[in-house]
């Protein structure tokens, strides 16, 4: 029971936290989401995203996440994956992700941005806040065990899933 209401304060704390400090950071106008390794989402600033394309987010997030880091096992002294951030993006516009651990646990934080004029300094603060967060998350479940999270990277993000579910999944319209 402890575990679960770990869990739970920790979650909290990143609503909490992301809540008060995106717009202390300036990034009111962006969409910024959270969601754990397993894709499942559990924060989202974006009044403009309906909660089915929160989730298709969160599971795209995170299976892109685990992809990217099966192929950094192609580059040489690629051994620290913390320092690793996931960006796809153009001059102006693009996605941003960045990894939070907090005790053996992996989160992933995110930001997708259009028509910037510095998008180095949207991606500086984000980092800022990731590593903020990070810090203050340790301090909030001091004793919890991931039992979710795997140091087997061979074993797959999703398992025993149907067709259907992936159908439902990946059936959102686009604007």
């Amino acid at each position: 029971m402890e575990l679960k209401s770990n869990k739970k304060n920790l979650n909290g704390f990143f609503i909490h936290f992301l809540s008060e400090n995106i717009s202390k950071f300036d990034l009111d106008k962006y969409t910024i989401f959270m969601c754990r390794a397993d894709g499942v989402p559990l924060f989202f600033h974006n009044t403009e995203v309906n909660k089915q394309n929160e989730a298709t987010i969160g599971a795209l997030l995170g299976g892109a996440w685990q992809a990217a880091n099966a192929l950094s096992s192609f580059i040489k002294n690629a051994n620290q994956s913390k320092e690793f951030r996931l960006s796809f993006d153009t001059s102006e516009s693009g996605i941003y992700a960045l990894p939070i651990y907090v005790n053996s646990s992996e989160y992933y934080l995110g930001i997708i941005y259009s028509n910037e004029n510095n998008p180095g300094k949207i991606k500086s603060k984000m980092r800022l806040i990731a590593d903020k967060m990070e810090g203050q998350a340790k301090c909030v479940t001091c004793n919890t065990s991931n039992t979710q999270h795997s140091d087997n990277k061979g074993e797959y993000l999703f398992k025993d899933i149907s067709d259907n579910e992936i159908d439902k999944i990946f059936s959102f319209v686009r604007n």
